[in-house]
């Protein structure tokens, strides 16, 4: 599943995974002929700036496949 990896990918850049929820179903918004999403909510921490996690998030996306 493609969460899974998105946390492996931050891990590998250095951030700590603390704690997750559960997965849980989204509808989608704005874009209504798709499919549920998938989500979930992680606890972490890094000494990252907060710019830069963010960047690194799309980046971690866009590696996973997500397309704009």
């Amino acid at each position: 599943m493609n969460l899974e990896s998105a946390m492996k990918l931050l891990e590998s850049y250095g951030i700590k995974i603390l704690g997750k929820s559960a997965f849980y179903d989204t509808e989608p918004w704005g874009l209504e002929h798709q499919a549920n999403f998938i989500n979930m909510v992680i606890k972490t921490e890094t000494d990252l700036e907060p710019q830069v996690l963010v960047t690194l998030c799309g980046e971690v996306e866009r590696q996973l496949g997500r397309i704009d």
